[in-house]
């Protein structure tokens, strides 16, 4: 299928256009694993890139964790970022090193390094936004490990679609059945990351 007729394009627009996520005109960092849905969020943005005037920026980070899988990721991700002739950040960090002195989770680690990186590919490249793939599971899943971790009511509450005039999530409407769907009527390719089916990560248990 023609990826500009796709309904589930529009249905992103919606999310966008009511969170007040885009105006134009911006350079947004996009968070790239890879995987189905960043790289459905690429496709999407890249095709709003004319009618919005934006500017691209891809942004891949590496945590060290996956040996060989890590490596083949990084460059599926090149290559991606080649042939869209869209400029790439890479970064990397050594996870397994670090978590010993960190005090935290191998997960908190992770995203504590990935935002940091995210940020700093935000300020070199002068971005107004960063673009992240979160949807409706991922949505769910942060309100219930809340609640696991005995956060009140305060604390319950679950991504926001556009946090801080910085952080956007235009795929948090989207099922990740949909997105799928989406990738595949669309022929667009992807990795597929094996420490998701792993039970040592809490959002995956």
């Amino acid at each position: 299928a023609d990826l500009g007729s796709h309904p589930l394009l529009a249905k992103v627009r919606k999310t966008v256009a009511r969170h007040r996520m885009l105006e134009g005109g911006e350079t947004v960092v996009v968070a790239l694993s890879g995987g189905p849905d960043s790289m459905a969020l690429l496709k999407i943005l890249d095709h709003l890139r004319g009618t919005l005037g934006l500017r691209l920026v891809l942004a891949h980070f590496n945590h060290g964790l996956r040996g060989e899988e890590a490596n083949r990721d990084e460059e599926f991700v090149r290559a991606s970022a080649e042939e869209m002739k869209l400029p790439l950040e890479c970064g990397r960090a050594d996870i397994p090193r670090l978590l010993p002195q960190s005090g935290t989770s191998t997960e908190d680690l992770c995203r504590r390094m990935r935002y940091a990186f995210l940020l700093d590919a935000a300020a070199r490249s002068r971005a107004q936004r960063i673009a992240l793939g979160h949807h409706l599971q991922d949505q769910a899943e942060t309100v219930l490990i809340h609640l696991l971790r005995g956060s009140g009511p305060r604390g319950l509450g679950g991504m926001q679609p556009m946090r801080y005039s910085l952080l956007i999530r235009p795929l948090l409407e989207l099922s990740r059945d949909e997105i799928l769907r989406f990738l595949e009527d669309c022929g667009i390719g992807y990795v597929r990351d094996s420490s998701n089916l792993s039970g040592r990560f809490l959002r995956n248990r």
